[in-house]
């Protein structure tokens, strides 16, 4: 077994849905293991995390955090996301109601 610890990482989450990060085809699973936005803004916004299965598409059947109010100069632990499994394909989308105002960085465990 193999383990390699990746970083997705969005500087100034955008306004339209973004994928951050794809489960490798080759990875047995991968664990969300830290989860963190911060509002680099002097006003707050909120922020949507969808985990989508291979194949399938952002909706909402498949948000984990909507909507999450993060304010101006906060910082947000995302634990909501945190222990979450992703199989190969499967993956991380993100969008922010207010472009240009949040960061976001999600640690991600992949076992081979």
């Amino acid at each position: 077994m193999t383990v390699r610890f990746v970083d997705a990482v969005s500087e100034q989450v955008p306004n339209t849905d973004t994928t951050i990060y794809t489960a490798p085809s080759n990875v047995n699973s991968s664990i969300i293991t830290f989860g963190n936005c911060n509002c680099e803004d002097a006003s707050g916004s909120t922020l949507t995390i969808n985990l989508v299965q291979s194949g399938g598409s952002v909706a909402v059947t498949n948000q984990y955090i909507s909507t999450k109010s993060i304010a101006s100069a906060a910082s947000d632990p995302l634990t909501e996301i945190v222990g979450a499994v992703l199989q190969p394909g499967d993956f991380i989308s993100c969008v922010a109601a207010d472009a240009n105002r949040l960061n976001l960085k999600i640690g991600v465990k992949e076992i081979y």
